[in-house]
């Protein structure tokens, strides 16, 4: 052993055996590692070529790295891959993004963008003057699709279906002003005014409309909404058309706010058979009460009913409740109105609304059916119950003489006076003994028709006390 050899032997300190002669204090020597033969690991030369690249300021980016390895080639034992910028998708992306937007620390953070992203590839990389023109595009956008809202809102305000009217006064000339009552004039609101311009496309249309119907009292359908109509050619020889509107369903007792006591006993009548009068001032709301009694009946009791109007206010025609049927005809003018009920007799129906006599004929036909086992329903103009029955009286006697006092006497099985009022109708009643022995009947057979006044207000309060007592 040399020297230098016993020198350094003696320098160590000798170990146990089978203990590690480091001390704890040292580093364990490290090998040097080498790559595998067939591996991905880059040598090390290559490393320190990109150190040294990095040192003299030529950072690598992901694409020159690719360019790298394509140039170089697959490390031994690998096959050949095709990685170039042709085959890459990804890499061509990022070149694009590269050469439009600069280094990608200079990439704007989407994550700060509000709303969606687009999802046109081209919109998302065509870089700060692209998100501005989508920016600009997005308003533009959004100010077509507010503008169609605003569109949509106006066409649905400019119809005539959403004018809030009670009447709707339409003038037939072209330079005539259509005017119309906002609500109910009679209930203390406002009274007639003139319809925007805002309606003057759908109020043309109308006008159109209601220049070829030549009967002067009628019903039409505009716009889905059913409408009475009634003509009148005024003194400088203007003609005018007045609408009402007709609800699409025919309301119930209950929605039209009746007293309970008084519904009940209505109701009651529809067992019997007779004639059932609904009298009243012009737009009272008399044949909406009529309807809503006929609707009622078939119903809750079904059976075969035919109406006879002109014109038809309130559909009732088909299938109603369970086994109910109604069957509606519409009348062209005065003269019909005796036929028409003539045919409907021999249809067997157990209930009849005539929308109003208007005729001694169609009284007398009335007068038979309510006496010959159906029940009738029909309206009159006249102010309380004693005046509508005297005016009925009074129609009928010109067909058939003074026996039409005797007819009503016996037919009679309610009547009814309304007046409308904030809370609901305001209605004032007389019912008739089903025995055909009372004394509402005596008064009318004798004509003191006065009597009854004072009949009716016992009759209401015996009813008020519980029910109606027909005794």
């Amino acid at each position: 052993m040399s020297p230098d050899d016993a020198g350094a032997a003696s320098a160590t300190p000798k170990t146990p055996e089978g203990q590690s002669s480091q001390r704890p204090d040292q580093t364990p020597p490290q090998k040097p590692r080498t790559a595998p033969q067939g591996s991905n690991n880059q040598p090390p030369q290559r490393l320190n070529r990109r150190a040294s690249d990095a040192d003299n300021g030529n950072a690598a980016g992901p694409g020159q790295d690719e360019r790298r390895r394509v140039s170089q080639g697959p490390p031994p034992g690998l096959p050949e891959r095709r990685t170039s910028l042709e085959s890459n998708p990804q890499a061509q992306r990022f070149e694009r993004r590269r050469a439009d937007k600069g280094p990608p620390g200079d990439m704007p953070d989407r994550r700060q963008g509000r709303g969606r992203r687009s999802e046109d590839p081209k919109a998302q990389d065509a870089g700060p003057q692209g998100a501005a023109q989508n920016a600009e595009d997005g308003e533009v956008i959004r100010g077509e699709r507010q503008g169609a809202v605003l569109a949509a809102k106006t066409e649905i305000k400019s119809r005539i279906r959403n004018l809030k009217f009670v009447d709707l006064y339409v003038p037939l000339h072209k330079n005539g002003v259509a005017r119309y009552n906002v609500k109910n004039p009679r209930l203390g609101e406002p009274g007639n005014v003139p319809v925007s311009e805002l309606h003057a496309g759908d109020l043309g249309k109308l006008r159109e409309q209601l220049i070829t119907i030549e009967k002067d009292d009628f019903s039409v359908v505009h716009d889905k909404v059913r409408y009475r109509g009634s003509r009148a050619e005024l003194a400088n020889g203007e003609k005018w058309v007045c609408l009402r509107r007709i609800s699409d369903k025919v309301p119930t007792l209950e929605q039209l706010n009746i007293e309970n006591n008084l519904t009940k006993a209505m109701r009651d009548v529809g067992h019997r058979h007779g004639l059932i009068i609904v009298c009243g001032g012009t737009g009272q709301g008399k044949s909406t009460t009529a309807n809503a009694l006929l609707a009622d009946y078939l119903e809750r009791l079904g059976n075969v009913a035919m109406t006879i109007e002109d014109p038809v206010e309130f559909n009732l025609a088909g299938e109603r409740g369970n086994g109910g049927y109604c069957f509606q005809v519409e009348v062209d003018g005065e003269e019909d109105w005796a036929p028409a009920l003539k045919r409907a007799l021999r249809w067997h129906p157990r209930y009849l609304l005539v929308g109003e006599i208007r005729s001694g004929a169609a009284a007398a036909q009335v007068l038979r059916a309510a006496t010959s086992g159906h029940l009738v329903i029909t309206t009159f103009h006249a102010g309380s119950v004693e005046k509508g029955l005297q005016s009925i009286i009074q129609v009928a006697e010109t067909e058939i003489g003074p026996r039409a006092q005797e007819l009503v006497a016996e037919g009679l099985a309610a009547a009814f006076h309304q007046t409308l009022t904030r809370s609901g109708p305001e209605i004032s009643y007389l019912f008739t003994d089903p025995s055909g022995v009372d004394p509402a009947r005596q008064y009318i057979r004798a004509g003191k028709l006065h009597m009854l006044n004072s009949y009716m207000e016992q009759q209401a309060i015996r009813m008020g006390g519980g029910g109606l007592d027909q005794s």
